[in-house]
């Protein structure tokens, strides 16, 4: 005969049959955080020209911060799951639209919300915050600053604003 099913929910003053038993038989149990994934390394690359940046025979290694700023822009840069090697939700939907519109047909709520988005696809990054938005109006050239929230906080930076040209 099946013995009956014992509840998922039990009352804070009442345990289960045998749960004492169990926690006696696990001993000590250590919970731990998981490790804070860290920024690496990565080659620079130069997005005017299309090729890396040379530092003597080979490409130009960068580390930490820079890892992270490159990141940014590269994130900026790629269609949301365009790539066979970025996972799902890497990205922009459509960056060549969402980052080359006319000034006057920049909505900076919405902007603000998808790059936003975007960026906290990071695991360090938390929050994107203080959006500003300098336009002129003459050349049709905005540029974007806003300050990128990590947890921890990046030891190299104490604050990381950047700021992305949008034409």
């Amino acid at each position: 005969m099946a013995s009956e099913p014992q509840p998922l929910l039990i009352a804070a003053d009442e345990e289960p049959d045998g749960f004492a038993d169990a926690l006696e038989e696990l001993g000590t149990v250590t919970v731990t955080e998981p490790e804070v994934p860290p920024l690496g390394r990565s080659w620079s690359f130069d997005w005017g020209t299309e090729r890396f940046r040379r530092g003597g025979r080979g490409p130009l290694e960068i580390r930490g911060v820079l890892t992270l700023v490159q990141w940014i822009d590269k994130c900026l840069r790629t269609q949301r799951n365009s790539s066979p090697i970025a996972p799902d939700g890497y990205g922009l939907d459509d960056p060549d639209r969402e980052l080359s519109l006319p000034v006057s047909e920049i909505n900076v709520g919405d902007l603000e919300e998808r790059v936003r988005d975007a960026l906290t696809f990071h695991p360090r990054i938390v929050d994107v915050v203080d959006f500003d938005l300098e336009t002129n109006p003459d050349d049709e050239i905005a540029l974007l600053t806003y300050t990128v929230v990590t947890d921890p906080p990046i030891e190299d930076a104490e604050v990381l604003t950047l700021r992305t040209r949008i034409t």
